[in-house]
């Protein structure tokens, strides 16, 4: 499945899936999923303007405030924070019709504008459409990666579905694959051919974890020391699922350094930007690859209590990543 589909792919509509727990691939990441799109390989513009999604109001922001970048290199660029937005429904833990066991990273969010993703990350190759800012994404949701296209070998940026369809499937997966463990992403045969030629970095500018309190989860979001955008050490497939190519990627996820420790056991593999290429590169060995699935260091990250309307899947709002009292 190495070879990508030809351009110009119908879209695949997958419905308003719900999904449930099974016994099948304990180490993954459990969750029903809603309606989701596939772009297929060449992107089209994806719209998160707000829907109804059973019961209540799926809020998507459709504010062009991007995130701005500034500067010239990594030691001078700093980041303009988008201008906030209106949150449409009241938070809740677990929209109607969804549920969700949070095991492993299962949210994170993307606010690096389009204009930054070659210099940060090396693309070469863009999509002709646009994607908006993501303050709350969630499992099966389309997110931009940075892969090396197999057919020429370019650094692109392409969109994909969180959750990991292997190329075998006929179906959608009933619980979707959104991480693999990081000590055994190289032998489980879900993953291990992906993560032997098929690694992407999937961009983020934080990522959240909860903490168990009396009165309820209380979101954190984890950051660079210095607010820059990081990239998630990821994996992506092609399937194709009734007669449409779907795109697909996955975040391996290690033991928590001990800054996310207290909250939480496990967290995302972070690469340092010297590490991108390696990744990439479709025929570094092994080893060279496997080093790489090691904690970050603590001291280059910090940790931020946040409003709990990230808690709701339904809100992708500014406010998802403001700390709270600010």
């Amino acid at each position: 499945m190495d070879q990508p589909p030809p351009l110009g792919m119908k879209m695949l509509n997958l419905g308003n899936a719900h999904r449930r727990h099974d016994q099948e691939n304990q180490d993954d990441e459990r969750i029903s999923d809603d309606e989701f799109r596939a772009p297929g390989h060449r992107l089209v513009f994806f719209s998160y303007s707000s829907r109804q999604e059973n019961s209540g109001s799926y809020v998507r922001s459709t504010s062009p405030a991007y995130g701005t970048l500034r500067g010239q290199n990594s030691a001078s660029r700093k980041w303009q924070t988008p201008r906030r937005a209106k949150v449409a429904t009241t938070p809740l833990d677990q929209p109607a019709g969804l549920s969700f066991t949070v095991d492993m990273c299962s949210r994170y969010d993307n606010l690096i504008p389009r204009e930054a993703y070659a210099q940060l990350f090396g693309a070469e190759r863009m999509p002709q459409s646009n994607w908006p800012p993501r303050y709350n994404v969630a499992p099966t949701d389309p997110v931009p990666i940075v892969r090396v296209d197999p057919r020429d070998g370019v650094p692109e940026v392409a969109m994909a579905r969180w959750g990991l369809v292997p190329p075998w499937s006929k179906a959608i997966p009933k619980i979707p694959h959104i991480n693999a463990r990081a000590e055994t992403v190289g032998d489980k045969p879900l993953f291990r051919k992906a993560f032997a030629r098929r690694r992407c970095l999937v961009p983020a500018t934080g990522f959240f974890e909860w903490e168990k309190r009396p009165d309820g989860k209380q979101p954190f979001r984890f950051t660079t020391h210095d607010g820059e955008p990081m990239a998630l050490a990821g994996l992506w497939e092609y399937a194709r699922i009734d007669g449409a190519d779907l795109l697909s990627t996955t975040i391996i996820v290690t033991t928590a350094n001990a800054l996310v420790e207290p909250i939480h056991d496990r967290m995302p593999v972070i690469l340092p930007a010297t590490a991108y290429d390696t990744w990439l590169d479709r025929d570094a060995p092994a080893e060279d690859v496997s080093t790489l699935l090691a904690p970050y260091d603590p001291v280059l990250m910090r940790a931020t209590e946040v409003s709990r309307v990230v808690n709701s899947v339904r809100n992708d709002v500014p406010e998802c990543v403001e700390p709270i009292g600010q």
